[in-house]
């Protein structure tokens, strides 16, 4: 059995015609939809860059359990890598975010959006932070030569 609908609309008629707070629970639905995406996204992307590190540094890994370093230490060692990379990431997060919010919460206020930021920043400082943050960031992470030195 087919079914027939008597009275077809687009969908911005469709969403333009529901009341308030329905466009405000779809908008609220696409946006945790998004979130979600992203927090997905976002682990893989962790997942991956933590067994790219470890894949890396298998060798070192089994130097140091024939010397006798035990299964704790080296999760420790993976652990302790992981935390600066994630720590990092949220810094350079954190910073950009917010300066990237206080721009947008102007624009959604319905203001002309300006130079400068409420807290003072601009679009440069704020990309100026998040790249600071990066060579902050590689200048502490090993070089990739072996020098005897113990982590």
């Amino acid at each position: 059995m087919q079914q027939t609908f008597s009275e077809v609309e687009d969908l911005e008629t469709w969403i333009s015609d529901e009341e308030a707070w329905q466009q405000e629970h779809l908008a609220a639905w696409i946006f945790g939809l998004f979130a979600g995406l992203a927090l997905v996204l976002a682990g893989v992307g962790l997942y991956s860059v933590v067994s790219y590190s470890v894949a890396q540094r298998t060798n070192e890994f089994g130097i140091r359990v024939a010397l006798g370093a035990g299964r704790g230490h080296v999760l420790r060692i993976v652990f302790a890598s992981t935390v600066v990379s994630v720590g990092s990431g949220i810094a350079v997060g954190i910073g950009t975010g917010s300066c990237a919010e206080l721009d947008g919460a102007e624009v959604g206020a319905g203001e002309r959006p300006r130079s400068v930021g409420a807290a003072g920043w601009d679009w440069g400082a704020c990309f100026g932070f998040g790249g600071g943050l990066c060579a902050a960031g590689a200048v502490c992470v090993p070089s990739g030569s072996d020098d005897g030195a113990a982590i």
